[in-house]
């Protein structure tokens, strides 16, 4: 998708490769180009993004399933099972080594040295990376999820989005074809 638009009529216009097309509803869900997007349609979402990296080391059977650290001093981390023999650790690295403008290569490398200095002195992992994921985030969302519309236009975003793809998926479909907006609270609400 290259552009969007909406029409006189109230119709979401949609400019791809293939071309022009019209569609009684749009849900915009494009990652790191959703912001840009959206701008597009009068929308707004937060346009700053961040690197983030979750690196894996090798473990001899650590016990657990995952772990969430949130020390009052230090860096926050996330960990978890990522296989036999593998765990997995994100971290909440200093926003200035991760702000977009930084870089990747920077960023990435910045998250390295933080995370395996974490990993040396708390955890009982071998000290050497095995494996590492990279994703953009947008800052101070934690695992948020957020919902804008405009007219024919519903637009999602947030962080780690994944992890409530099912949840999404229904919440999204039944909201573009009844022109409301969901929330975070309608969300949880409806799944008690």
């Amino acid at each position: 998708m290259f552009a969007l638009g909406i029409s006189a009529a109230g119709t979401a216009v949609v400019t791809s490769a293939g071309g022009v097309a019209e569609f009684d509803a749009v849900v915009l869900a494009a990652g790191a180009s959703t912001s840009h997007l959206a701008a597009q349609v009068g929308i707004y979402t937060p346009p700053l993004l961040a690197h983030h990296v979750r690196f894996t080391f090798a473990v001899d059977g650590s016990g657990w399933q995952s772990w969430i650290d949130k020390p009052a001093d230090g860096l926050s981390t996330y960990q978890h099972e990522a296989g036999p023999g593998r765990w997995a650790v994100g971290g909440q690295v200093d926003a200035v080594e991760v702000a977009w403008e930084r870089g990747r290569e920077s960023a990435v490398a910045a998250s390295r040295r933080v995370i395996a200095d974490y990993a040396a002195r708390f955890l009982t992992v071998r000290p050497e990376i095995v494996d590492s994921l990279y994703c953009t985030t947008v800052p101070n969302l934690g695992d948020g999820v957020e919902f804008r519309r405009n007219g024919p236009i519903l637009a999602v975003y947030g962080d780690n989005l994944m992890k409530f793809a099912p949840v999404l998926g229904e919440a999204l479909a039944e909201a573009a074809v009844s022109g409301t907006t969901p929330s975070v609270a309608s969300l949880a609400q409806d799944r008690t």
